[in-house]
């Protein structure tokens, strides 16, 4: 009981929420025509690559003493104006198109619960307003109440993560993971890094773990690493059902307009399991929820840094304003907007949390400005993970102009 109510346990599970978003149910579905020992490799270099860009960011976090800094004032200091002006840009374009998914999806999900097991009929907007207020609302409440509910949120998702794979497992055939094409592979890169996005809670755990260098590193390391075994075991079972060609195959289902929708109705149609649809659903909505809180708390303390506003209770109501009226008016009336700022999120990410750490912890060393925290490998390490993110940046824009073999195409 202990363990469960302690801060350590808070953020891991803030940490590991934040990653795993909905998104994680079509991982398999855009790596797994790969094959799985290619999805595993491609995985753990993702892994690691982003796990050394989060320590990077938490080096350049750790050159200020207050524990309330974030993106902003790093690079207003560090970097001057155009760093600044970068780091807005790109920090909202992720956050608000990422929040705009989020409502998008839990307010779909509540008009379907509402409206099938009430007499009320409840539509898609009515359900993105409802889900709007009520979890804004917890964001507005604080990092306690958001640590509560999300406690609450990881736990309805491990459980329904835990059915889906108990039920799914005695389907598995071994043959399946001998298959794949790795040509499909490198399209897959940024989503892949972006499923270990938990860089933008950095800043909130500061002040969540009291400063603590010793609890933040150990929260980064066990949130991650919770994310990383999640993925791959969701990676093998699906690999482990789907053949990788043919109508129900893994290929045709990722060129589908609604893959996870698609993904849902050939295990029930094929696996016979009648009751996926709504573990599916139930399995999306916790993971949504968890990292719609992650990011709105994420948000409202960047725009807290950002525009000088003081976290009162006048205060933290303008932030919450600011930082989901926009994507409610996205989610709303503009669906399409978000989701092609989604389409380069990757590239958003990559400069957020590969560039602009970069430069700072450069100049910071070079400057001789210390930080309580030092990522090893000096120079080396910091130009792998420029490249790296050179890397991820080429191969975002490649498959956006459909230079790379794409699934379905």
């Amino acid at each position: 009981m202990k363990l469960l109510k302690s801060k350590m346990t808070g953020g891991i599970l803030l940490v590991a929420g934040t990653s795993i978003g909905a998104g994680m149910l079509a991982l398999p579905i855009t790596t797994g025509a790969g094959g799985f020992f290619g999805a595993l490799t491609l995985f753990s270099i993702c892994f690691i690559f982003m796990m050394t860009t989060l320590f990077l960011w938490l080096e350049a976090n750790m050159t200020f003493k207050e524990i309330d800094t974030n993106m902003i004032t790093l690079a207003r200091h560090r970097l001057g104006p155009i760093g600044e002006i970068t780091a807005w840009v790109m920090f909202l374009m992720l956050m608000y198109a990422a929040s705009a998914a989020y409502l998008s999806g839990m307010g779909s999900l509540l008009s379907k619960v509402v409206s099938g097991s009430t007499p009320f009929h409840v539509t898609d907007n009515q359900g993105i307003v409802a889900a709007t207020f009520i979890f804004g609302l917890v964001v507005y409440l604080g990092a306690s109440w958001v640590d509560g509910i999300n406690r609450i949120a990881m736990l309805g998702l491990i459980s329904t993560y835990l059915g889906m794979s108990l039920f799914i497992t005695p389907f598995m055939k071994l043959n399946y993971f001998l298959e794949g094409d790795l040509k499909y592979l490198p399209a897959a890169v940024p989503i892949v890094v972006l499923a270990f996005i938990s860089h933008v809670i950095l800043p909130s755990l500061r002040v969540y773990c009291n400063d603590n260098l010793s609890d933040i590193k150990k929260i980064l390391i066990w949130g991650n690493v919770i994310a990383f075994v999640v993925y791959i075991v969701w990676e093998m079972l699906i690999i482990g059902v789907i053949p990788l060609r043919g109508d129900a195959g893994l290929i045709h289902l990722g060129s589908q307009p609604h893959p996870v929708s698609a993904l849902t109705y050939i295990l029930h149609k094929d696996l016979g399991l009648s009751w996926i649809a709504i573990t599916v659903g139930a399995f999306s909505f916790f993971a949504l929820l968890s990292s719609f809180l992650g990011v709105g708390l994420a948000l409202t303390d960047f725009l807290s840094d950002g525009l000088s506003i003081k976290k009162s209770k006048l205060g933290m109501l303008f932030l919450v304003f600011i930082s989901f009226s926009l994507p409610l008016m996205f989610a709303l009336f503009y669906p399409s907007g978000f989701v092609i700022a989604l389409s380069y999120a990757g590239i958003f990410a990559a400069v957020l949390y590969g560039i602009l750490p970069f430069a700072m912890v450069w100049k910071c060393r070079k400057a001789g400005i210390k930080s309580r925290y030092t990522l090893p490998g000096g120079k080396p390490v910091l130009f792998i993970v420029l490249f790296g993110t050179f890397v991820i940046i080429g191969i975002q824009v490649a498959s956006r102009f459909g230079m790379l073999p794409l699934l379905g195409g």
